[in-house]
C-alpha cells in the first residue's frame, strides 16, 4: 500500500526544489574552484 498521496509528493518536490534553487550559488561557486584548481594542476 502506498503510504505517500499525491500532496505529499508535491510538497516534498517544492522544497527539494526550493533547497537546489537556494543552494545554486554555491554549487556555481565550487565547480569553478574545482575547475581552477584543476586548471593549476592543484587537485
Amino acid at each position: 500500500m502506498d503510504t505517500h498521496d499525491s500532496s505529499d509528493v508535491a510538497a516534498s518536490r517544492e522544497q527539494v526544489d526550493a533547497e537546489y534553487d537556494r543552494t545554486a550559488a554555491n554549487r556555481e561557486r565550487d565547480r569553478r574552484e574545482f575547475i581552477d584548481r584543476l586548471a593549476r594542476g592543484d587537485t
